[in-house]
């Protein structure tokens, strides 16, 4: 069975979701903005092929809903991620300014090594990503008719 990529972004619009996070570690100066991509199926099939196509990991969760078994594929590495950006822009309909973002962040330069400080706009640009990201996550957040 053929999956398009038409077929994996209405997946992932239903099934998943695109996440920002925030690691505040008392090592580094300034916090540090990750984003990540997650799907979730009890059929590990759709998942495969997403890892086919754009790498990640698939593991076992629980349904916080139900309680039952389910799969989780989970992509957080920037190649695999522009590759999905690329893939999915123009495809992703409920999750699409999800995507925007994800890109804008995948535009700027990776984090400097070591202990190095950003600068406090690109600090400030990367937290209003994450804030935007959770904002539009929120089950609270209005949803377009």
């Amino acid at each position: 069975m053929s999956m398009t990529l038409d077929y994996l972004a209405g997946f992932v619009d239903g099934e998943g979701g695109i996440y920002a996070s925030v690691n505040r570690r008392r090592d580094r100066p300034t916090p540090q903005v990750t984003f990540h991509v997650a799907a979730y199926q009890v059929d590990r099939r759709p998942l495969e092929e997403l890892q086919r196509r754009f790498g990640g990991s698939i593991g076992p969760r629980i349904s916080q809903l139900s309680g039952r078994p389910m799969w989780r594929w989970t992509l957080t590495n920037r190649h695999g991620l522009t590759a999905f950006v690329k893939a999915m822009n123009g495809r992703l309909v409920i999750k699409a300014e999800q995507l925007s973002l994800l890109a804008d962040w995948l535009s700027r330069p990776s984090r400097q090594c070591g202990n190095a400080r950003l600068p406090d706009d690109e600090q400030q640009t990367r937290l209003a990503l994450y804030e935007r990201v959770r904002s539009l996550n929120s089950p609270h957040h209005p949803v377009s008719a």
